[in-house]
């Protein structure tokens, strides 16, 4: 789980500063190492690739001491890609190619070029 894809500071509606940390690594790295993440006080939110052994994670904790302007376009982005943009793309993939050897290489292709790590998660 050392592979760190992205590091950020953001302000959410109702909510202070929190930074922000997106790993992206094997899942059995992530089940060994899940209890000391639990000791560190973040927020977690995943997303799990279980058919190529791949995990996403968001770790955030809120920083009230943070300073700057908060970058509120970013945020919105993350949403948009987290919530929308990204289940959409693999559901109309589903929907709409029936060969399941073409299906879900596009999804694994785009699950692995780290689009939603980068930009969403």
């Amino acid at each position: 789980m050392a592979n760190i894809v992205r590091r950020a500071e953001y302000v959410g509606r109702g909510a202070g500063p929190a930074g922000v940390a997106d790993v992206l690594g094997a899942l059995a790295d992530f089940l060994k190492a899940l209890p000391d993440f639990q000791t560190l006080g973040y927020s977690v939110m995943y997303y799990m690739f279980p058919f190529v052994d791949k995990i996403t994670v968001e770790f955030r904790k809120y920083n009230p001491d943070a300073t700057g302007d908060p970058n509120r376009s970013a945020w919105a982005l993350r949403n948009h890609l987290w919530g929308t943009s990204g289940p959409k793309l693999g559901h109309d993939i589903t929907e709409n190619i029936s060969d399941p050897v073409l299906r879900y290489s596009i999804i694994d292709t785009f699950n692995a070029s780290g689009v939603m790590s980068t930009l969403g998660g």
